[in-house]
């Protein structure tokens, strides 16, 4: 037995190891035997490295909580977030925005050459710094950056609730998927930017025309600020 543990490298356990006996010296004995007397020699089957665990991955999703109800009776109620990618010439940049129901103002947003946790992490503080965001419902779609524990980590830390959208269902984070659409056509595709510094005007211009002179049918063709103005 101790000859045949060796020779296989310890990789079979004691079930194996009564087959081998069994097939290779006509041996009968009992698995239980096997294991007894394994113990005895102090030889144990090496451990298979552990699988990363699907459970792991899924106790950081969050219940889609919206059901795509996107009205919201108060600021900073509802808030989805979410992250398109952007151009200077050649050069792909990620921008990164959260958008409040309410009044379907961005409250922030941020660039980066990284489409990472950090990018989110960086718009959810200068959100912070703009609104009260203890009891809000944040949404946003099932991407790493969101499932990360750090994410979740500091939507917690700053009392706020998660939701998300059910998987590849793009319609279930459909607000910040339409300002993304309205922000590439009416923005930054015709004003095409070479540079980064280029490309932070066009989004900070894009920002204050779609907040000061873009009319929405839906607020009552008032514009996000206007609208916010006089509900507050």
């Amino acid at each position: 037995m101790r000859e045949a543990y060796f020779q296989e490298k310890g990789r079979q356990g004691y079930r194996q190891l009564k087959i081998l006996l069994q097939k290779q010296h006509a041996l009968k004995i009992n698995h239980k035997r096997v294991r007894r007397l394994l113990n005895q020699m102090g030889l144990h089957a090496k451990p298979r490295r552990k699988k990363f665990k699907k459970y792991d991955q899924e106790n950081r999703y969050a219940k889609n909580l919206l059901a795509r109800d996107f009205t919201a009776k108060k600021p900073g109620e509802k808030l989805c977030i979410d992250i398109t990618y952007v151009y200077a010439g050649s050069k792909r940049y990620y921008l990164c925005a959260i958008i409040d129901l309410f009044n379907k103002e961005i409250i922030a947003y941020h660039l980066s050459s990284q489409n990472d946790t950090e990018l989110v992490l960086e718009t959810l503080k200068k959100a912070e710094k703009k609104r009260d965001l203890k009891g809000a419902t944040l949404h946003s779609d099932q991407g790493h950056q969101f499932t990360s524990h750090k994410y979740a980590n500091t939507v917690l830390g700053y009392q706020m609730i998660r939701s998300m959208s059910r998987r590849g269902n793009c319609w279930d984070n459909a607000p910040i998927e339409c300002f993304f659409s309205h922000f590439k056509t009416e923005g930054h595709w015709l004003d095409r930017p070479r540079n980064l510094s280029q490309l932070v005007s066009s989004v900070d211009e894009y920002m204050r025309y779609y907040h000061f002179r873009r009319y929405q049918k839906e607020l009552g063709f008032k514009t996000p600020l206007e609208f916010y103005r006089e509900a507050v």
